[in-house]
């Protein structure tokens, strides 16, 4: 099945290790996600950083827009 995602919103971040990061947050009308620009998931924290699985890093939000 494929599944369609819209992005809602892009967020320019720092990652801990590898510098500036964008990652995607994106609707399918009823979840969202948030992925990096090559489409890898990662985890919203609570605290409002996300953390990349794949490489343990954390990256923090610099500048968003809608």
């Amino acid at each position: 099945m494929i599944e369609d995602w819209t992005n809602v919103q892009i967020l320019e971040c720092i990652s801990d290790f590898d510098g500036p990061v964008t990652v995607i947050k994106q609707s399918d009308g009823e979840a969202t996600r948030y992925v990096l620009g090559n489409g890898d998931p990662v985890k919203l924290n609570m605290d409002g950083t996300f953390t990349d699985p794949q490489h343990q890093s954390v990256l923090s939000v610099v500048a968003y827009a809608h």
